[in-house]
């Protein structure tokens, strides 16, 4: 989507936030920017960003359905690009909790979020980025279990982060969740589809998440994620898991400390030409800085069994650091 569209995209939803019907809750609007530095220590290469500028719209009409619209301006690592993270009309069926949802939203799968107010550190975990998609486009159906704090969420969509159909085969999916008031919770999530742009490798992934907070001040989370894929010649997969844990050591400073690991022994999501097990360690000191704003510094260690990456002067290296410093504002 280019600059032109996003915004008379903008210009459009805003204007109907203005002329929307006088019965409908008045629509919210929010949104963040995040901005900051980021460098490989081993390349030697660094740069100023701003990492990604957000505005949301959502608005309820009468207890009866939900609008969110999400768009977003972010730079993919070589360009910047504008384009809608999410798009989606939610309706209540009458009488119930349970709602039907309809465009594109975030994937309900995995432990960590995609945008950086809901994050804990400055970069996302191995398994967010090889293992799961991002957002889905399609029709979902929500809905509680009981009183249990159970809820089930199932979906169809095009694929794996595809806007668009191309071969009419849908990828579904969904998540039996639990929750405990002010504890955590516990979450199983599966999903089969093609999620290549050619939409011809089958991709199938059990994934299963853990929070769990025994006090105000200290957060604990898991995930672990087992895949297959199949692309009509050859069978692949992996394992994987993540914990983490966020100490609040006052009323300004907090504390995340982030491991995972990543065995991709059938080469099936690295690409680099070999089979490998990955290892990543960070560390990201949070700071508030005031209503809506914080800064976060992180330092990260990514380490492999096999040589697959380089330093400044191209030698291969089993392990690379990076580093970044960001503030964030929220509004």
């Amino acid at each position: 989507m280019n600059k032109l569209t996003a915004a008379a995209l903008a210009a459009l939803a805003l204007a109907w936030v203005a002329t929307a019907p006088a019965q409908t809750a008045p629509a919210e609007i929010t949104g963040f920017v995040d901005a900051g530095w980021s460098g490989n220590l081993d390349l030697r290469d660094d740069a100023f960003t701003v990492n990604q500028a957000e505005v949301d719209v959502t608005r309820a009409w009468n207890e009866q359905g939900d609008l969110r619209l999400d768009l977003e301006w972010v730079h993919d690592g070589t360009v910047w690009t504008a384009a809608l993270e999410q798009a989606w009309l939610s309706w209540r069926l009458p009488g119930r909790a349970a709602a039907v949802t309809l465009g594109k939203f975030n994937a309900p799968i995995g432990w960590e979020l995609p945008d950086a107010p809901d994050m804990l550190q400055y970069s996302h975990g191995q398994l967010f980025t090889y293992c799961a998609p991002t957002n889905l486009t399609g029709l979902m159906f929500a809905s509680p279990l009981g009183a249990a704090g159970c809820d089930l969420k199932v979906y169809a969509a095009n694929g794996w982060d595809q806007d668009v159909e191309t071969n009419g085969v849908k990828t579904f999916g969904g998540r039996l969740g639990w929750t405990v008031d002010g504890r955590g919770g516990l979450g199983l999530s599966v999903i089969s589809g093609e999620d290549d742009p050619g939409q011809s490798v089958q991709r199938t992934v059990v994934d299963v998440d853990a929070t769990f907070t025994p006090s105000e001040r200290l957060t604990l989370g898991a995930e672990f994620s087992l895949g297959s894929l199949d692309d009509g010649t050859a069978d692949a997969g992996w394992t994987g898991f993540m914990v983490m844990a966020h100490a609040k050591l006052n009323e300004t400073l907090g504390l995340t400390g982030r491991f995972d690991t990543l065995d991709d022994a059938d080469d099936a999501i690295f690409g680099a030409g070999t089979g490998q097990r990955r290892n990543s360690l960070t560390v990201a000191p949070v700071l508030a800085l005031g209503d809506g704003m914080r800064a976060l510094a992180e330092l990260r260690l990514d380490m492999s069994d096999e040589d697959v990456f380089v330093d400044r002067d191209g030698a291969a290296k089993g392990s690379t650091t990076s580093a970044a410093f960001t503030m964030t504002y929220s509004f």
